[in-house]
């Protein structure tokens, strides 16, 4: 139960507006130049599961709020051409 209190936490900060005290405009000159994400959730304990979060949710969740951004989703064979172009969850 405490981790994923502390999933859901990070996703929260990860996914939050405000993230990092940045201003809209600031956070979109970061991204200046960015072709695309490759989003990779890692695999979740069966009891977070059993919690009724899943890794499938954590990854649409994180692709949804990308798109929105109007950055481009990369696939694995585009994510590794794009080094560094990676969003770890």
């Amino acid at each position: 139960m405490i981790r994923l209190l502390l999933i859901a936490g990070a996703l929260i900060i990860f996914c939050s507006d405000a993230a990092f005290g940045q201003t809209r405009e600031e956070q979109t000159a970061t991204l200046r130049g960015l072709k695309g994400i490759l989003v990779v959730v890692e695999d979740l304990d069966a009891e977070i599961e059993r919690e009724g979060l899943t890794s499938v949710q954590i990854r649409t969740d994180a692709e949804l709020r990308i798109r929105k951004a109007s950055i481009q989703i990369l696939n694995l064979k585009e994510g590794i051409k794009a080094r560094g172009s990676h969003a770890y969850i």
